[in-house]
Order: structure tokens, then sequence, then C-alpha cells
């Protein structure tokens, strides 16, 4: 049951009202387990009205006969089954391989002094207990108002560049501004050496 407990307690305190066809999913699971419960308590109160006297200190199943053994298990599987379905659907679905079986089968080892028919009403209670259980839950998830979404963060405009400024360049020496400098300064060595020739 704590895997039940568990998504049930989920479902109440963080589903939305936008998860209405899931939760209408989980209740008709859990109906479902009731009515495991509800077969296997028939099982074994038809036992009790008629209990064998096969049943020793390790096993009840001489008593109980292996066709009503058979059905006990048979339930326990589609209970186990049922409560699958209503878990996955929650974070509660990783913690039912750990979780007790709903179903009281024919197969637990009888406590010191035990016989069949204690056996039987016990797990007759156990299941009543379970099915009591599920009912509060149910009654609770079908009360319980769903939870209001979340708004949406905002998302900040993007902030808009600043336009750089243009940047005047100065503008560069051409190829033959570069080169007249260059070129008077030959002539004035050209023209210091012909006076000197002359000189001469």
């Amino acid at each position: 049951m704590v895997c039940l407990e568990r998504a049930a307690e989920e479902i109440i305190t963080q589903w939305t009202a936008s998860r209405q066809k899931d939760r209408e999913t989980v209740l008709t699971q859990m109906n479902k387990a009731i009515d495991c419960c509800n077969e296997a308590v028939q099982i074994w109160e038809g036992f009790l009205k008629s209990p064998g006297s096969g049943a020793d200190k390790f096993s009840v199943l001489p008593a109980v006969g292996a066709a009503r053994a058979k059905q006990l298990h048979e339930i326990s599987l589609k209970a186990f089954d049922v409560l699958e379905q209503a878990c996955r659907l929650t974070t509660a679905g990783r913690f039912l391989a750990l979780d007790e079986s709903l179903i009281e089968t024919a197969y637990r080892l009888p406590k010191p002094g035990e016989t069949a028919p204690d056996y039987a009403r016990a797990a007759i209670v156990t299941m009543q207990q379970r099915i009591a259980k599920i009912r509060e839950l149910m009654a609770r998830i079908k009360n319980a108002k769903p939870v209001a979404a979340k708004a949406a963060p905002k998302q900040a405009a993007p902030k808009q560049a600043a336009p750089r400024k243009a940047v005047k360049k100065s503008p560069g020496k051409t190829a033959k501004q570069a080169a007249k400098p260059k070129a008077a300064v030959k002539k004035k060595a050209a023209k210091k050496s012909v006076k000197k020739a002359k000189r001469r």
C-alpha cells in the first residue's frame, strides 16, 4: 500500500487540472484493486465455511487446497498489475517493486500456533483494512482541488546594443605621396653632385 499512498499524495498535492484524465485513470484502477481484494475475501470466506484439516506449522496449503491457493495467486498477480497501472502515472511507481501485495495468499508462513482458520480470518481482516484505506485515498483524491498551474516566468526583452559612433580615420598617404619626398631627396642629391663637379 505504500506505493498507492505515495501516488495519492502526489496527485493531491501536485497535480493540476490538466491531468484530470490521468486522475480518472488512477481512480479507475483503485476501484479495480478493491474488486481484487473483495474477490480474495470471498475465497477465504468460502474456505472458512468448510475448512480442511490438513494444515501444519509450515503451511496452510494442505488445508486451503491447491485450487483455492491458485485462485488467490492469480488474483494477487492481477492486483499487482492494477497497482502498476495506477502508480506508473506518478513518481511513486518506482517504489512498486518494494511494496507488499494487496492480496493475502496461502503462501505465507503461519505464525506459531496459528491454525488454517486463524490464518484465513487474519487474511480477511487485513484485506478489509486495505479496502477501507483505498476508499479513503479515493475520497481524498476526489475531494482535492487541482493545484493551480504555475505561471511561466517572463523572459526579459533582449537588450539592444547602442549604435557605435563612426570613427573618422585620418587619410593615409598614397603611394605617390609617399614616393614624392624620396624623389625630391634624390633630385637635391643630384644637384649637389653636379655643383661639385663644376667647381672641380
